[in-house]
């Protein structure tokens, strides 16, 4: 990024103030930058689909608790973790300042974007589990297919799916032991040393779905996901979302469902579920790996239609 240098104002914004939805790492490369970063994110642990425009509350808050300024130098290097609000500019320096020369130079700087997978969280490990549940027992009907002439009925678990993606995305974080944001967590690594602190989250993300899913949450997120036309709002939502007739259901529909049943149906879930996160964890990392091959499988393809073949022949 090369902003427009700061004039006699002093101060020249590249952007405005703003969060990235993943982790960001800046290299000053040339001349110098004064950045200004949140003390506290305004979205913990904030995925794709909640990359949202920074409110006059917001900005005021974030001018509260900021940290104070700090201004990089070639070479320097700054964290800012996803959902941290931050403001770059470039200042106004003179010779007479008696500075380095090199920070006379335009002011330079290279982003690393380290993105958080949607399909690797603690959200994404209660959907499998929730498939693993299925399988393992008798589909329970919500809703005939001839109500909302969808291509099958919806299912119980269709709906649990659909209020288990309203919790993560919609319930404010909180210190309980029921943590709607646990659900955000990223998992994906091959230390084993690590299930125990994933094992922690899967239980806290249990507690949270009894807590916080209901018919009437679940049925305003549907009506949501029909109605809106944002892109984005789409980007973290599970795989299996186009193969469970969810979004085919009109929202009166899953209005009408008893808020007991479900309760009834959870309770099942998080009984079966505590007894079997190894198989849905071993369950989401195949899962992973697929998708990582997919994308490279892609990339290759992309590559090898540009002439520039991933896998070039050796000249002998």
């Amino acid at each position: 990024y090369l902003p427009p240098p700061a004039t006699d104002t002093h101060l020249k914004s590249g952007f405005e103030t703003h969060w990235d939805w993943m982790d960001v790492i800046v290299l000053q490369i040339s001349g110098s930058k004064l950045w200004s970063v949140a003390s506290e994110p305004a979205e913990y642990l904030c995925a794709p689909d909640q990359n949202i425009v920074m409110t006059p509350e917001r900005i005021e808050r974030y001018h509260r608790t900021r940290y104070d300024d700090i201004l990089l130098r070639p070479g320097d290097l700054l964290y800012i973790p996803r959902g941290f609000p931050h403001n770059a500019s470039t200042i106004e320096l003179r010779v007479q300042d008696d500075l380095s020369s090199e920070l006379l130079e335009p002011s330079l700087h290279l982003t690393f974007g380290i993105e958080n997978g949607c399909v690797s969280t603690i959200e994404m490990l209660l959907h499998n589990a929730l498939k693993l549940f299925v399988k393992q027992t008798n589909t329970v009907t919500a809703i005939r297919q001839q109500i909302f002439n969808g291509d099958n009925d919806l299912t119980w678990d269709a709906i649990l799916h659909g209020a288990i993606m309203d919790v993560a995305r919609n319930i404010p974080c909180d210190d309980s032991k029921s943590n709607p944001c646990e659900l955000r967590k990223s998992i994906w690594n091959n230390n084993k040393g690590e299930d125990k602190s994933i094992e922690a989250s899967f239980l806290l993300s249990l507690r949270a779905i009894r807590k916080h899913a209901k018919v009437r949450r679940t049925t305003a997120f549907v009506d949501t996901l029909q109605s809106n036309q944002n892109e984005a709002l789409y980007l973290c939502l599970p795989r299996i979302l186009p193969s469970i007739d969810l979004l085919l259901c009109p929202p009166q529909s899953i209005m009408s469902l008893r808020e007991d049943t479900l309760r009834q149906y959870i309770a099942t879930f998080v009984s079966f579920a505590k007894g079997n996160m190894e198989h849905a964890l071993q369950l989401l990392k195949r899962s992973v790996e697929e998708e990582q091959m997919q994308h490279m499988t892609n990339d290759d393809a992309i590559l090898e239609s540009l002439g520039q073949s991933a896998n070039p022949t050796v000249q002998r």
